[in-house]
This record gives structure tokens, sequence and C-alpha cells, in this order.
């Protein structure tokens, strides 16, 4: 019997351009109750069995990405593979009233995901064309895996009357940011998977083609604020992931951004990333997908030719004249950036101003970037590689003294390596 081509293997995380309209807001007044500052409302990530809030979002972390209120969804794509997690939240959304409200209910957060087949994606996509609702960018993980770790399909409508814990008679109440009430018969531990559905004519909600999923750490198992997918100290390992993106050459960037996360061995913080999760990603452009010749009117995730997906190369191997070479020219461009900040300096003409200064690359998949990990110059962080050991005269931590150095090894190790180098600073 042929597989039903309605049904899918894999569950989809979708991920969105940032919507400031579905931010809620605090708001920070002076003396004169004058607004002066407003700020995304910071909100627990669960909540425990007597209603203590638990938090395991760390703010500064959140902030180091500096995504703006409408952000693009390729870059947020980007932050959640670095983070090596899938973000849990409350998912807030205007009421009828205008007024924000979590539709997440109960004591947990949660994270969402779809079991829509390829097809579906693609043709909805086309559909609700609006960016602020399905976006082809998304993170897809194997269904029975998933359900492993927790995920569970979404229950739609309830038996009883849709009904609140709004006040203190009721021993739901006051277990989250919004609970249904004891008399629904949901109990706390599964109402992350409540979907308010009434199918009638009047006041109509139907989400049900959404054949949505969601994951919520229930137990309070992980340290981090979501499904871990790329961190090592876990206990989840994917056995194959794919992230869909809309065009080819955002494929292709994205095989650069996660092979500089394979070298970098580490999040930003350093948590350890789990390689062979990273080693079994595949990117999918949607753009690409008509170029492998398959029939988009009933095309499954189970049918891409995994083997003939873009997915980051194992190590490139570095002849040893290459290694030679590089080391010379490294070598050459430290000299350089010495006697150019020394100049700097004898002159006088610079501040005590103090900063970080660093010399980088972009550029992933290439036998130099290589050779400059192997020679223990170079070390994968985030997005790119940071050249480490560049000598200038540092007295003073002078930035302009700094930065007359590592502009010119910057400069000649574009010339000399025939790929490009920068050089950047941030204040102390």
């Amino acid at each position: 019997m042929s597989k039903r081509i309605d049904l899918s293997d894999w569950l989809i995380h979708f991920v969105h351009r940032k919507n400031p309209d579905n931010v809620p807001l605090d708001y920070t007044y002076d003396e004169e109750y004058d607004l002066v500052e407003e700020e995304d409302a910071t909100f627990p990530d669960s909540f425990d069995s007597n209603g203590k809030e638990i938090y395991k979002t760390i703010q500064y972390e959140e902030d180091y990405f500096e995504l703006s209120p409408d952000e693009h969804a390729f870059t947020i794509l980007k932050k959640i593979l670095t983070n090596g997690y899938v973000k849990t939240g409350w998912s807030h959304r205007k009421s009828t009233y205008g007024q924000l409200k979590p539709t997440i209910y109960g004591p947990y957060s949660a994270s969402c995901f779809t079991e829509m087949p390829l097809y579906g994606l693609i043709e909805y996509a086309k559909k609700r064309n609006s960016e602020n609702n399905v976006q082809t960018y998304g993170v897809a993980f194997l269904k029975n895996e998933m359900f492993t770790y927790g995920a569970r399909p979404v229950i739609y409508g309830l038996s009883n009357i849709h009904s609140e814990a709004n006040n203190s008679t009721d021993p739901y109440f006051d277990k989250g940011l919004r609970c249904l009430s004891h008399s629904c018969g949901l109990g706390l531990q599964e109402q992350y998977r409540y979907v308010a559905t009434n199918l009638a004519q009047t006041n109509k909600i139907d989400w049900t083609h959404e054949r949505e999923w969601r994951w919520a750490d229930t137990n309070n198992k992980y340290e981090t604020p979501g499904l871990p997918f790329y961190l090592k100290d876990n206990a989840t390992n994917f056995s194959r992931i794919i992230v869909f993106v809309s065009k080819d050459e955002e494929a292709e960037d994205l095989i650069n951004f996660l092979k500089t996360l394979h070298h970098a061995t580490c999040d930003p913080f350093g948590r350890e990333y789990n390689l062979k999760a990273i080693e079994n990603t595949f990117v999918l452009s949607l753009e690409s997908i008509n170029k492998l010749g398959l029939n988009t009117s009933n095309i499954r995730i189970d049918d891409l030719p995994f083997k003939s997906l873009p997915a980051i190369k194992q190590k490139i191997e570095v002849s040893a004249k290459i290694l030679k070479f590089v080391k010379d020219v490294w070598e050459e461009a430290c000299i350089k950036a010495f006697e150019e900040s020394e100049r700097i300096y004898k002159s006088g003409k610079y501040s005590g101003m103090s900063a970080f200064v660093n010399v980088s690359t972009y550029t992933s998949h290439s036998e130099i970037t290589q050779a400059l990990i192997d020679l223990g110059i170079a070390k994968g962080y985030a997005d790119k590689y940071y050249l480490y050991g560049l000598r200038t005269i540092e007295s003073m931590n002078s930035v302009e003294v700094e930065i007359a150095g590592a502009k010119v090894a910057a400069e000649y190790l574009t010339q000399k390596l025939n790929q490009n180098f920068h050089y950047e600073y941030r204040w102390d």
C-alpha cells in the first residue's frame, strides 16, 4: 500500500519576522509620571506547582544578538541556530478588544510546530503571503524523535465549555499567565497543548488546518528556555535536521554559517555544541525544489533526496605547502601591524580610549581558513572567525594605535591570501 501523501514524518518550526504589535511592553515612568521608556516585557519561562515564577531566559544573551523590533526571519533563524535551541514563548496575540493576551495556557511556555507536508507548506506560504504570518523559513525535526523529547499534538477545543481560572476559588488560579479553569477537565500539565476552537458559524475560531504540535519543558528538565537541538550537555540527539530558507543564496549563506558554528565548537556563551547534530543538518531553499525534478504538488519532506541536499563539508585537508604559505603571510602581517601601530604611537596622534580590536574573516569553506584554524590562529565565533596573536603596540591601550595595526594586517592578509579579512573594534 502506498504511503499517504497528506502525512509527514517531520515537524516544522516556522520562523517569522518579528512583529512589534505582538510584543508586550513594560513602561517606565519618571517621577512626574511621564512615559520615558518602553521595553519588551520580561515574562517567566514557566511556573512551578505553587505558581512561583521560573526564569531561564538570560536577558544579556538575548540582547547579544541586537535584533530590531521587526527583524527579518532569516536573521532570527541564524539566532536560533546559534543558540542551539528552539525558544519557548507565550504567543501573545491581540484580542478582539485590542489587548495583548498569551495564547499558551497553563504554567509552561511552549514552542510550536506543524506536521504539514512540504507541498502544503509551499501552497500555504503562497496563500498567506503576509510576512508576519507564514514565511518559508524554518527548522524541521523527525516527528518520532520530537515525541521522544516531549512534543505532543495540540488539543483543539474542549468537551466542556471554555472557562478560565479568574478567581482564587479555582485551584488553577494564578498558576500561570493564563490558565483554564479546573472545571474544564484539562490538567495544568497538559494545558500548554490547548488551542481555543469554535467551528460554529458565529465567532468562528478554526486553526485545525495548521496540524499543530507543541513542546514544553513540563518536567523542568532543561537549563535552556527551549528545546535544545545543537547543545551537547542536553538529553537530545536528533539524527537529522532540515533548515528551510527561501532563496538559493540564503542556503549558501547558511551552509557557511553552520560551518562557522561547527568550527566554533560552542555558542557565544561557552555552551558546547553537539557537532554531530550540526553535521547532520541539511539546508533546503524552496527556490531549489524545482531543480530537484520533484512534483511540488504532492512533495513531502520524506521524498527529498538527502544525499543531494546541501550540508556542511567535512574537514578540509590543507597541504603542507599552503600551511607554510599561510603561516609566513600571517607572520609578515604581524610585523606590518606592529610597525604601523608603533608609527602611530610615536607620532603621539592618538587618544587614550580603550577598545577590543580584532582581525576577522567570514569565509568558512576555504583552505585558507582551515589552515588558520590548524595553525591555532583562527577560532570560529558566531558567524565569523577571529584571528588571535596579532602583535601591536599596546601602550595606553589606545584604540587608534591598535586599529592602525589591525587595518594594515587585514589589508595585507586580503591581498596575499586572496580572501577578505576585516578589522573591527568594540569599546572596552
